[in-house]
């Protein structure tokens, strides 16, 4: 550099330094014109810098933070202005809380005003401050659901200090209950029926019912009672029962009761004891006037222990004892137990009087007896066995019965029949005579003489031979033999009342209650050509018994509707005992057999392989019984059936797929054949209605072969799935 440039200490032109020319480093925040070393500019960055993160020490990076936008400020403040003040404003759009738990708006009230959450227009609020805690209402500002700070809910107003749950409603308040498992009831109450619990998954159906005149019902709403308790004993006996249970666990002393008062005064009682039954009251001295135990039954005194034959009716020292299909007892100072009869009351004798299943009638009488609870040693002084109709007087050797107030009845001067040891006597102050119509049939006189006839004369129609035998002639085949009442002491018949007789006219009938003057009879029981009537018997007309000895068929018609009208009873007396109750043979091979014992009937058909043959395996059963159409249906009017749904089979769709199991084609019509090969009561054209024989052999088989049809089809199916799944 030439020296023309230095002029004193500055340098006037431009000065190119070469090498690594050195100066000193300015102090960091000069800013004047010195020199600027390196060292300088570095620090000065560096401060600019202050430890930016790597990312955002560069302009270039700072830019890109910035999305590159020059109008950043303006951006940030746009964004900023959309924002809700702290201050308070209006928001425009939804808010969303998003948290792992528990999102909270927490909203603070400090002064003594109330906090709103309020919808605009018609829109709901929720309002809560100190003094009412928290309201929710919807339309504007009214308040449907109010809590107070004690926990009291209020629905319809604001009213909580009363109650826990309030329900208000101008004309029905309800509340649902639903449960996770669909259950659904509603509590209702309203102006007009008061108080209910509705069923809703019962078609709204009344469970319990108040109303307005405090009438309470318990499955229904139209209450007839103070308590009114309806149901349906189809669907159960519970459903028809109310229970009162005591929990009284000592024994003797558990008594549910009713009580019964009129006006403030009990008038009676019902109530039962574990130890004496029910106990049934009347009045207000609370006595048991009728009480009624697992055996038996007393009115004004407590049944004696009476155990081991049917049940018992009490009635101050007077019993009856109904033992079922076994018979009854009916007597005085007697009840049973442990397997002898026992005195109910000690210093008085006993006397009973036996009814039999059988028929049979007898009297027992036993002497004064000790004490109460003393076997009693009866004697059978009278018994009438209806098998043979014999009329027995027992109980000594010499036994009489007499007929009428003539005479004295201990010797002669009486009308008398007498039994003493093997011989049997007959007595009367007069003249033996036996008479029909009024008129004497037979006489035995005191001067030994025998009468039998139509005027008691030795020119008779009827005749004792010397071998025994009766013989009844006449001029017709109308024979009658008559039993009759209201005959006076002088052997008069003075009206055909009440008598019962059996005559033969081609056939041999029995009637009973005869009374000739209005021509009325009741009829027992006819024998005719082979055939057996029992009761005026007329098919789907008049109850009775038919029997066709020369068929073999029998017919019953009867008129109940009660499980305990046993129709056909089959008594087996051994306890453990298997009888053949009913038996199908075809030329003396049996094809089938109704079986019975103790566990109840059996139906067993033949299957034995010794009567068949070509035995093959059955194949296509899952297709015919899927191909069954199971139907829902009600009977049409006409044929005696209840109106309610029925669940089955149509016959002739069966027919399709099994005809075995149906007896006669579709729409089949009695013929004269048919008639003519014995069908009964039918007359020519009318329905043959088709039966399905549900227990049959082949539907059995059917249903056995599709459940092994669709094991076959699981187990494949099963390979199948297996195979895939460890594919």
């Amino acid at each position: 550099m030439a020296t023309t440039k230095v002029q004193s200490e500055l340098i006037v032109d431009d000065v190119a330094l070469a090498g690594n020319p050195t100066t000193t480093t300015q102090s960091a925040g000069n800013n004047t014109t010195r020199i600027a070393t390196t060292a300088f500019v570095t620090t000065a960055i560096n401060n600019l810098i202050n430890s930016a993160p790597g990312t955002l020490d560069t302009l270039d990076e700072i830019a890109a933070a910035l999305n590159d936008d020059p109008s950043f400020t303006t951006t940030v403040n746009n964004a900023i202005a959309t924002k809700l003040n702290l201050s308070g404003g209006t928001m425009t759009g939804n808010l969303t809380l998003q948290t792992a738990a528990n999102p909270t708006i927490t909203v603070l009230e400090t002064g003594a005003g109330g906090v709103t959450v309020q919808g605009t227009g018609s829109g709901g609020r929720v309002y809560s401050n100190s003094g009412q805690s928290l309201l929710l209402g919807g339309g504007g500002q009214n308040t449907h659901l109010a809590i107070s700070s004690n926990g009291r809910v209020s629905i319809g107003d604001t009213s909580t200090s009363a109650n826990n749950l309030r329900l208000v409603n101008a004309s029905s308040a309800e509340l649902d209950f639903v449960c996770s498992n669909g259950k659904n009831f509603r509590l209702q109450s309203t102006n007009a029926s008061a108080f209910s619990i509705i069923d809703k998954d019962a078609s709204n159906a009344n469970r319990f019912h108040i109303d307005t005149n405090g009438k309470i019902g318990i499955g229904t709403a139209n209450v007839d009672a103070k308590l009114h308790i309806e149901g349906n004993s189809d669907n159960g006996d519970a459903d028809c029962e109310l229970v009162i249970e005591d929990l009284d666990t000592s024994s003797g002393s558990q008594v549910p009761a009713i009580l019964f008062k009129g006006n403030g005064s009990t008038i009676g009682r019902i109530r039962a004891n574990d130890a004496q039954g029910i106990l049934i009251s009347g009045g207000s001295t609370m006595s048991d006037d009728l009480v009624i135990q697992n055996d038996g039954v007393g009115i004004g005194v407590v049944p004696p222990a009476h155990s081991g034959l049917g049940e018992m009716l009490s009635v101050n020292g007077g019993n009856l004892i109904g033992v079922g299909t076994s018979g009854a007892y009916v007597g005085y100072n007697m009840y049973y137990n442990s397997g002898n009869w026992k005195y109910q009351e000690g210093g008085a004798g006993s006397a009973i009087l036996s009814f039999a299943a059988s028929g049979d009638f007898t009297l027992r009488q036993a002497t004064t007896g000790s004490s109460a609870g003393d076997t009693i040693s009866y004697s059978e002084t009278f018994k009438i066995n209806r098998s043979n109709g014999y009329a027995e007087l027992r109980g000594a050797s010499d036994v009489r019965m007499v007929f009428g107030s003539t005479g004295t009845p201990t010797n002669n001067t009486s009308n008398w029949i007498r039994a003493a040891g093997s011989n049997l006597m007959y007595n009367t102050p007069g003249v033996h005579i036996w008479e029909l119509n009024g008129t004497a049939r037979l006489q035995i006189d005191a001067n030994n003489v025998l009468r039998v006839g139509q005027s008691a004369t030795n020119s008779a129609a009827a005749t004792v031979r010397a071998a025994g035998t009766l013989i009844l002639e006449g001029a017709d085949a109308n024979h009658r033999i008559i039993m009759r009442g209201s005959q006076s002491a002088n052997g008069t018949v003075t009206g055909n009342t009440n008598y019962m007789e059996f005559y033969e006219y081609g056939s041999y009938t029995w009637y009973t209650n005869v009374i000739t003057s209005s021509s009325s009879r009741t009829y027992g029981m006819a024998l005719y050509d082979n055939n057996l009537k029992v009761g005026d018997h007329s098919y789907n007309s008049t109850d009775g018994l038919q029997f066709y000895g020369g068929t073999g068929r029998l017919f019953i018609d009867t008129n109940y509707n009660s499980f305990g009208a046993e129709i056909i009873l089959v008594n087996n007396k051994t306890a453990s005992g298997t009888v053949a109750l009913l038996q199908y043979r075809t030329n003396s091979t049996a094809e089938g057999t109704v079986k019975g014992d103790s566990s109840g009937l059996s139906f067993h058909n033949n299957s034995d392989y010794r009567k068949k043959k070509q035995i093959r395996d059955l194949t296509g059963s899952l297709d015919v019984i899927t191909s069954l159409r199971p139907r829902l249906y009600k009977y049409k009017a006409g044929f005696g059936k209840p109106t309610r749904d029925f669940v089955g089979f149509i016959a002739h769709e069966i027919q399709e797929k099994m005809p075995n199991l149906v007896d006669v084609e579709k729409d089949a019509l009695y013929t004269q054949q048919d008639i003519d090969d014995g069908a009964s009561y039918v007359k020519v054209g009318d329905p043959k209605y088709q039966t399905v024989s549900y227990t049959a052999n082949e539907m059995i088989t059917r249903l056995v072969g599709a459940i092994k049809e669709l094991k076959e089809e699981n187990d494949a199916l099963k390979t199948r799935i297996e195979a895939l799944e460890e594919a």
